[in-house]
């Protein structure tokens, strides 16, 4: 039994290796000319902790690992990272364009061998002005010359503050601008929702004077902003040569959408009157959001980054359960509620799964997020207005009871 369980455990093993290989030698063909490949198996990286090796010993190096399947996923680290991976062209395009849809890296340099020893690279990221990119996208776009049926390593050189996240796509030129039109597209909806809402509710406002509007408006407006940093298209329209606010955007815009959501929930969710000691927890929440974009800002980007990512983890589980208790008070508002952060949370979760590589990258996981919180945007207005009426209604009530009392005397 023994032997039978060693020889097992080794040929395990031996498949593992052959499993281990043929992915790493594996080539990413694109053979349709009217699709676009998602790139999630067949990629090597090399980690560069010097950040000085040269395209040339990268090549002759032996240190590359395959990434395991799934979207490319380093974590936060200050070394430099490099992938490759084999792309062949079965269309009859003369040229591939290479995607990688994370528009918060640093720097992103591009490699491919025309000949041994001889690169053609390009540098784009948010260190690198927009107008300076090949193509004038929101993504990093970059033009793989291989004639048809014909293939080639390519390689990519990148650096990130944050975690090093590739959603990579290839196809031919009129694939890939198709799936950025429709990308365009949706943007453009989500926005113009977005801009309802406020345009709405600052009429509201005006007319009520209620401050549950006046949270619910900048709640929402830091919300748009993070969400069009995080898609791009915030550096493209809004600063697109501001180096420095493109990378302090991805610190202060989640802190101040974190901040504006505290006081939105304090208020709405009335957390003073029910629970006052959980209401003093949210002000712990607001000095560690503030805490990590000193530290951001001091120097200690990454670990500033950290420290955000964390409190806003443990800030969503602590909301849902304040909600919960407060429902069970009776108070109704508190269930809209929960159902719109619920909304919001699993489009967070499909979003974050899909970069982890537990979901697969595609076009319903891409804009869960900002589906997400779209949908938490509506069911809140709508939450305001009912929250409104039942404190009409119970303002029309106590009035009577003080009308009937002045009668009684």
């Amino acid at each position: 039994m023994i032997k039978i369980y060693t020889y097992c455990c080794f040929l395990f093993l031996v498949l593992c290796t052959i499993t281990v290989r043929a992915q790493a030698v594996s080539v990413v063909t694109v053979a349709d000319a009217r699709e676009v490949v998602h790139i999630n198996s067949g990629i090597e990286f090399l980690e560069d902790a010097t950040h000085v090796i040269s395209a040339d010993n990268v090549v002759k190096s032996t240190g590359f690992k395959p990434v395991p399947f799934g979207v490319p996923n380093e974590k936060f680290s200050s070394s430099v990272f490099w992938f490759r991976f084999k792309i062949r062209n079965e269309t009859n395009a003369p040229f591939l364009i290479l995607k990688l849809a994370n528009p918060a890296l640093d720097s992103v340099d591009f490699f491919e061998e025309n000949s041994p020893g001889s690169f053609r690279s390009y540098r784009t990221g948010q260190s690198v002005p927009f107008g300076h990119r090949e193509y004038l996208s929101s993504d990093y776009l970059f033009t793989v010359s291989l004639p048809p049926h014909t293939e080639k390593y390519v390689y990519l050189r990148v650096y990130s503050s944050a975690e090093v996240l590739l959603p990579l796509t290839a196809g031919t030129e009129s694939a890939i601008f198709a799936i950025d039109k429709y990308k365009d597209i949706f943007w453009g909806i989500y926005i113009g929702i977005m801009l309802a809402m406020l345009l709405y509710n600052c009429f509201v406002y005006s007319t009520t004077s209620d401050d549950s509007y006046l949270y619910y408006i900048v709640y929402v407006l830091t919300v748009v902003v993070t969400q069009i940093t995080i898609s791009g298209y915030a550096f493209q329209l809004l600063w697109p040569n501001q180096l420095l606010v493109a990378k302090y955007s991805a610190i202060f815009n989640p802190v101040l959408a974190g901040i504006a959501a505290i006081g939105f929930i304090r208020n709405f969710l009335k957390t003073r009157s029910f629970l006052p000691k959980s209401d003093k927890v949210f002000i712990v929440f607001v000095g560690l959001y503030s805490l990590g974009a000193i530290v951001a800002v001091a120097g200690n980007y990454t670990r500033g980054l950290n420290v955000i990512d964390m409190t806003a983890g443990v800030l969503s589980i602590y909301v849902l359960a304040v909600g919960f208790v407060i429902s069970r008070k009776g108070y109704r508002p508190a269930v809209f509620f929960m159902i719109s952060w619920l909304v919001f949370l699993v489009g967070v979760f499909i979003f974050v799964f899909k970069n982890l590589g537990i979901l697969p990258y595609n076009v319903y996981t891409v804009y869960t997020m900002p589906v997400g919180s779209a949908m938490e945007v509506l069911l809140l207005s709508f939450a305001l207005a009912d929250r409104i009426n039942i404190l009409k209604k119970e303002a029309a009530a106590s009035q009577a009871k003080e009308l009937l009392a002045v009668q009684e005397k």
